[in-house]
């Protein structure tokens, strides 16, 4: 029986698409060992983690329309599921 190795996952939530997809592509060809996942609002970021899709880190634009970054990390650290997900601010 084979077992396929976990990635690491990251999920950048940034509003603006192209830097999301530079910094997909970046991660994903330097680092093999990482699954990159993207959210472009904040509501797409939580939509995702109810999905169960939890990274292993979070890299979090501030300045965001709709819910901003630090809306968006206030919400992740109140829920007792996400809290110790360690977010690292664009």
């Amino acid at each position: 029986m084979e077992f396929e190795e976990m990635k690491r996952k990251i999920m950048i939530v940034d509003d603006d698409e192209n830097n999301n997809i530079s910094f997909k592509i970046g991660f994903e060809n330097r680092y093999n060992d990482y699954e990159v996942i993207t959210a472009e609002s904040g509501s797409e970021c939580l939509k995702m983690l109810e999905e169960e899709k939890i990274p292993d880190v979070i890299l979090l634009d501030i300045m965001m329309p709709g819910m901003s970054g630090w809306e968006l990390y206030d919400r992740i650290k109140g829920n007792p599921t996400w809290k110790n997900i360690p977010i690292i601010f664009l």
